[in-house]
């Protein structure tokens, strides 16, 4: 897979900086998908689950569901290591808001499989 470039940018009016990045979905020359929010995902498993407040989204219930993925074969073992990265990555820039509307999965086009979408 190409990675596609990433320009850092830094407002010095306001002290904040960003990233400009080109969008990773239907990139030229890769497959064809769609991403499903986490939320959307938590949103799936629980009607009542309050998205705004996201009070019950924690690691067991993501395990839950990605296990049900895995049982169907609908992702592969990799999901942990995915999710370990994620939180490595998130401990190493301080993140503490890993929320569940700030990660998702990538679905081909037939809906047949998933793999976890950039850390975002």
């Amino acid at each position: 897979m190409v990675v596609p470039p990433a320009f850092v940018a830094w407002n010095s009016r306001n002290e904040e900086c960003g990233a400009l990045i080109e969008w990773f979905l239907d990139y030229p020359g890769g497959a064809s998908e769609h991403c499903v929010p986490g939320g959307d995902i938590m949103m799936s498993m629980d009607p009542k689950y309050d998205r705004r407040r996201g009070r019950r989204h924690n690691f067991a219930a993501v395990r839950r569901y990605m296990g049900v993925l895995e049982d169907k074969e609908q992702i592969g073992r990799e999901w942990r290591t995915w999710w370990c990265d994620t939180a490595i990555f998130d401990a190493l820039i301080g993140n503490t808001d890993r929320h569940q509307d700030n990660w998702g999965l990538l679905w081909t086009t037939a809906g047949k499989a998933a793999n976890g979408a950039g850390i975002r």
